[in-house]
């Protein structure tokens, strides 16, 4: 499994330098790392051992929160939304893949059409922090 890992995770960072679509939101000590991709610019074989679909027509959100800069943990509480220019919500399905020491919360959208989606991320630290929420735009583009 920590090779699946490696590999996704390998593959996502070299598209987001490539694209130079890599995001960070720090808060304090934590900080939020997000990128939103194609589908198809993840390896087939990745894609077949992690169970992410692979299409032109849907994209991959990738978030990871980080102590510290460096330890990977699990929030209290995440939730992701995403929305189209007329408002429209756009459905998220979620997949949290937890490994020894890290935490990476992973959701598939549907695209249609070259679109602009605004993501929102809302996410408590620990049960006694605020709800700490940020938003993001990204065009995507059915290729």
């Amino acid at each position: 499994m920590r090779l699946f890992l490696t590999l996704i995770l390998s593959t996502l960072s070299f598209v987001s330098v490539a694209a130079q679509q890599d995001f960070y939101k720090t808060f304090g000590e934590y900080t939020i790392q997000y990128t939103a991709i194609n589908t198809t610019d993840i390896d087939p074989d990745v894609a077949k051992q992690s169970g992410l679909p692979r299409s032109k027509k849907i994209g991959l959100l990738n978030i990871v929160a980080l102590k510290d800069e460096i330890q990977s943990f699990e929030p209290s509480m995440i939730k992701l939304s995403a929305y189209n220019l007329l408002g429209q919500e756009v459905p998220l399905d979620l997949l949290i893949h937890k490994e020894q020491t890290s935490v990476y919360y992973l959701a598939t959208f549907r695209k249609h059409e070259n679109d602009n989606l605004w993501f929102k991320i809302d996410i408590q630290f620990t049960p006694e922090s605020k709800v700490e929420s940020f938003k993001f735009t990204k065009e995507v583009f059915i290729q």
